[in-house]
């Protein structure tokens, strides 16, 4: 509780193994004969019990903090409004995103958010099958360049 950490899941409905077994050694944990599968997202419990989703465990923004990319971005489009945005660790900084026009690159909306910068850039990638998440693999090699 309070501690974010990778979300497991197990029960009736839960697939225990992959065809030939591909794959179960990166998804699926093993305790006192129970399987559980790791589902790569990050989320914390809070003190009703309530499971808050802080985004995909590889997208982790900070170590420290820990901070993750949901945490940020829904802080900013609280303060910003419904603006086309995302957080992301590049080259070992966390910078918040947000599509030209919408917010300026400020020294101040960054420590706001916890994050190392604010950028801006033409268009946030979307994933192609979705067109509603952001595409975090597209944004890194797009601020890497």
């Amino acid at each position: 509780q309070g501690e974010p950490g990778e979300i497991v899941v197990a029960g009736d409905h839960v697939v225990t193994s992959y065809v030939g077994g591909i794959g179960n050694a990166e998804s699926k944990i093993n305790v006192a004969g129970k399987v559980w599968h790791r589902t790569g997202d990050a989320g914390v419990i809070d003190a009703k019990g309530r499971l808050w989703l802080l985004g995909r465990c590889a997208y982790r923004l900070k170590e420290t903090l820990p901070l993750y990319p949901l945490q940020v971005e829904a802080q900013a489009r609280a303060a910003l409004g419904p603006v086309p945005l995302a957080a992301a660790k590049v080259a070992g900084k966390a910078v918040l995103v947000v599509e030209s026009g919408k917010a300026a690159d400020d020294t101040a909306l960054a420590t706001q958010f916890r994050v190392d910068r604010v950028l801006t850039v033409k268009k946030i990638p979307l994933d192609r099958r979705h067109q509603s998440k952001v595409d975090y693999a597209s944004l890194k090699a797009l601020l890497q360049r």
